[in-house]
């Protein structure tokens, strides 16, 4: 069971998000409850993991954006920016790219799955 439960959504969604966050938590070698106890913290090791939870949740569990920003207590707007800065970051940064290339592998997506957000 995913540490939030979303009344309304279908199970099949629940299971994708809990894959997506166990994806992230192993490439970045971090737990769900620390990205979540620091939610607010802007270092980059936990920014980028929560960031990619929920572009992923976004555009792979097709929540809304709302969901998406809710995960971390965020608002609509956040989860925005974080879909975005997602996939900038996909194609400025060699060294995001490879973990999200990771984290697509784990998830069974395509390579340049984050191309297309």
């Amino acid at each position: 069971m995913s540490y939030f439960s979303f009344p309304g959504i279908p199970n099949n969604t629940v299971n994708l998000q809990n894959q997506i966050e166990r994806a992230v938590c192993k490439v970045y070698k971090c737990s769900l409850e620390e990205l979540k106890v620091y939610g607010k913290c802007r270092k980059r090791e936990l920014v980028e993991p929560r960031q990619l939870i929920t572009a992923l949740s976004h555009t792979l569990a097709r929540n809304s954006l709302r969901i998406a920003g809710s995960i971390f207590g965020n608002h609509h707007a956040t989860a925005l920016h974080s879909v975005r800065t997602v996939k900038n970051l996909f194609t400025t940064n060699r060294d995001y790219r490879e973990k999200a290339i990771c984290i697509c592998r784990e998830l069974g997506l395509p390579e340049d799955y984050f191309k297309g957000i």
